[in-house]
């Protein structure tokens, strides 16, 4: 008879969570974010930081994701077209769990700027409800780099 699987050898193999490290590196990336001098994409809630932002040429935009309590941190590069995307749902799936979000005009203003994250990001912070938890602009950055720094 096999061995009988166990969970733990997987955990193992698991490289652990370096939460001050993954937060040093967030921290980097928010204070970072505004020096293409495009507004990024940020939004936060007690459970995560999203950050949407363009590489310094604006050719690929980096999306980072901090969970507040464990620390852990995905980040990867998309083309303009999978950031609008990814920004959309976002929207849809993330935020609607915090405000109402009109999913109807999210979309179309996703399609109109499909290809464009600088100008969906810029019409999104104009039309979302001022109640979002999404950075306007940069003089609000220190609440989220609060956030992460008190994870």
């Amino acid at each position: 008879m096999p061995d009988e699987f166990n969970f733990d050898d997987i955990d193992k193999m698991l490289a652990p969570i370096d939460k001050d490290a993954n937060k040093a590196e967030m921290l980097e990336k928010l204070n970072a974010a505004f020096a293409s001098g495009m507004t990024p994409f940020i939004d936060f809630t007690q459970a995560y930081v999203f950050l949407v932002f363009p590489t310094p040429d604006g050719k690929e935009w980096n999306e980072i994701s901090f969970m507040r309590e464990d620390g852990n941190l995905t980040k990867s590069k998309q083309d303009p077209e999978t950031a609008v995307h990814d920004i959309k749902e976002e929207i849809v799936r993330g935020l609607s769990e915090f405000v109402e979000i009109n999913v109807t005009e999210v979309t179309g203003v996703a399609t109109t700027h499909a290809k464009d994250p600088k100008a969906f990001i810029a019409e999104m912070i104009k039309v979302l409800p001022a109640s979002a938890p999404v950075l306007r602009s940069q003089a609000e950055i220190q609440k989220v780099i609060d956030m992460v720094k008190s994870a």
